[in-house]
């Protein structure tokens, strides 16, 4: 585990190799895209000029904040018949009926779906709950982010029976899970309960040291899983969808922005005692 922390930490002054594929007339979603990975991930993928690009977010003031950073980066470089299209659509990942109305969405106004990143995420240093009854973590990086990814499945598997929209360019879509190196350190002390889901929602079991890393193992668990078991994963021999997890490892965001300077410290010195 201290070899993983090494090396993610020595990675933050690394160039990392960056992939550009041509998306030209693809559809990419993007969600949790108004700020840090997210947006850097959307204006990667707006390089890669895809037709669509949606940015799919809790604030829509702050998505159009992030649109208009994106478009101001390419101001006069591409004429705006031949740009990708970016849109702004609303969703809530800690309200389960936003999470259903989004995939809808996405169903009916959709004609392809190329790239589905599920990148939205917290790490609350307090216990919070949703209006869904759940435990802000849990329902976030857990339940909507596999719940979402199931209801979008549908529109990948009918946009890989597509015509390629630009000859010679063949691309499988992807639906890629954003995770994290922490699972190596998550304790996961529930996972001996008769419930799972029901202990990590109990306020009395909860730990905000360690939460975190546990939605990302579990969100990582469930996510193997679906591609070892689910029909259309488990099948698609290279020809479907593509269902993966991807880890961004030690980067600099604004993800832990509601962290005390005290609570990021001692979240750090757990993690190094846990190696």
């Amino acid at each position: 585990m201290l070899a993983v922390l090494i090396e993610s930490i020595l990675n933050k002054w690394r160039t990392m190799p960056q992939a550009h594929v041509d998306l030209t007339g693809r559809t990419v979603v993007v969600t949790g895209s108004n700020t840090g990975l997210g947006l850097d991930s959307a204006k990667m993928f707006y390089e890669m000029n895809p037709a669509r690009l949606i940015l799919a977010v809790r604030s829509l003031e702050k998505g159009e904040a992030a649109k208009q950073s994106i478009l101001s980066l390419h101001a006069g470089t591409a004429s705006s018949e031949n740009a990708p299209s970016v849109e702004v659509w609303k969703l809530d990942m800690a309200d389960f009926s936003s999470v259903v109305q989004f995939a809808e969405r996405c169903e009916k106004e959709l004609e392809r779906l190329d790239v589905f990143l599920a990148n939205a995420g917290v790490a609350s240093e307090s216990w919070a709950v949703t209006k869904d009854g759940w435990e802000q973590g849990i329902q976030v990086n857990v339940l909507s982010t596999i719940l979402l990814s199931l209801l979008v499945t549908d529109k990948m598997v009918q946009t890989s029976k597509l015509t390629a929209p630009k000859p010679g360019i063949e691309f499988v879509p992807h639906l890629v899970i954003v995770a994290s190196d922490v699972h190596f350190f998550a304790p996961f002390s529930d996972r001996t309960q008769p419930n799972i889901l029901v202990a990590l929602n109990d306020q009395k079991r909860f730990n905000s040291s360690t939460r975190y890393t546990d939605t990302k193992l579990f969100e990582i668990l469930l996510t193997r899983h679906l591609a070892q078991h689910h029909p259309v994963y488990a099948s698609s021999n290279g020809k479907g969808p593509v269902l993966c997890t991807v880890n961004p490892g030690f980067t600099r965001s604004d993800f832990h922005r509601d962290w005390s300077p005290v609570f990021k410290w001692c979240a750090l010195l757990h993690t190094i005692i846990k190696c």
